[in-house]
């Protein structure tokens, strides 16, 4: 026979990857059912996460000192979407 020790180890090896296929499993229920029941605000909270990110990279990118207009106009964006975002977030 095998070392128990080996054994044990080998055991809770397999319960982790169990456990971690069960919310693997968990998870895409759960992208399932918010673009099955909740898809347009899901799809539009995707819409707008992708804006945010591409709003933040360019603000990342123009000199608050340099470019102050375009800057501030850019931030105000962020910060609207951003509560946008929230406000649609909440709801689902």
């Amino acid at each position: 026979m095998g070392n128990p020790f080996y054994l044990s180890w080998f055991v809770r090896g397999a319960l982790a990857r169990q456990r971690n296929a069960k919310y693997f499993l968990l998870a895409q229920a759960f992208v399932a059912y918010q673009r099955i029941f909740l898809g347009s605000t899901y799809s539009r909270q995707e819409t707008l996460r992708h804006s945010i990110l591409v709003t933040k990279k360019e603000l990342l990118e123009t000199s608050a000192q340099d470019q102050f207009a375009k800057w501030a106009k850019l931030r105000r964006k962020v910060d609207k979407e951003l509560a946008d975002l929230e406000k649609i977030s909440a709801f689902s």
